[in-house]
């Protein structure tokens, strides 16, 4: 027989709990009573590491989610919570990713706007080389800046790295400059819920490609024909 779901979930939970590996939840797991005990397995045999790395992944976000569901539930019908809110606790990563710093984050601000501008099909001033450049020399100048540094050379760095962030921030508002005339050219989407018929245009057919008149009743009984585009 296959080890059991029940007894998966309670070992992953202790791993989780304690922060053990895998080889560590097997070895804490078999020397110890009460973790037998709360993993249902008592005096059986306990599931080897390589068994909970090949089922771990089964446990995925669906069976998770039951699981958190039947708990709040058990725990309204005992009356321990009241189930009204629902506080998640996340769990930093690692990840390749650069440290956000200020002039990194305009940086990016500045890249991305570019991007989607020229995504749109519309020629953009090229800003990458000018923003990378005082990026990279603000990185510089801030290891100058510690308690160990001359009072002279602090304050000489402290003037340069201003200018230099004026400068990310002269260069940030043409970015945004750009992207918001871009944006202004634009046509105009219609709004969620508006009808075209209500607007008085052309209504035009998507199989046919024609346009037919659209009758509209008048007020003093004659009849107004108008006409309504897709």
């Amino acid at each position: 027989m296959g080890t059991p779901a029940a007894v998966v979930l309670r070992l992953l939970v202790l791993k989780h709990l304690y922060d053990w590996s895998f080889d560590e939840c097997e070895r804490e797991v078999r020397g110890h009573l009460v973790y037998r005990a709360f993993c249902r397995i008592d005096g059986e045999r306990v599931p080897d590491a390589k068994t909970l790395i090949r089922l771990a992944p089964l446990l995925d976000e669906a069976v998770l989610k039951d699981v958190l569901t039947r708990l709040v539930r058990l725990g309204r019908t005992q009356g321990l919570i009241r189930g009204r809110r629902l506080r998640v606790d996340t769990t930093v990563v690692e990840t390749n990713i650069h440290y956000p710093t200020d002039s990194t984050l305009l940086a990016d601000g500045v890249r991305v706007l570019t991007r989607t501008v020229r995504r749109l099909g519309v020629p953009v001033r090229e800003r990458a080389r000018s923003i990378a450049r005082r990026v990279f020399e603000i990185a510089q100048r801030s290891r100058t800046t510690g308690v160990r540094t001359s009072p002279v050379v602090r304050e000489r760095t402290r003037v340069r790295m201003k200018l230099l962030y004026q400068g990310l921030l002269r260069i940030t508002r043409g970015a945004m400059r750009d992207a918001e005339a871009v944006v202004r050219g634009l046509p105009a989407r219609p709004r969620p819920g508006s009808s075209p018929s209500s607007r008085g245009c052309t209504r035009r057919s998507p199989w046919s490609g024609r346009s037919w008149p659209r009758r509209a009743p008048a007020s003093s009984g004659a009849t107004r024909t108008t006409r309504t585009r897709w």
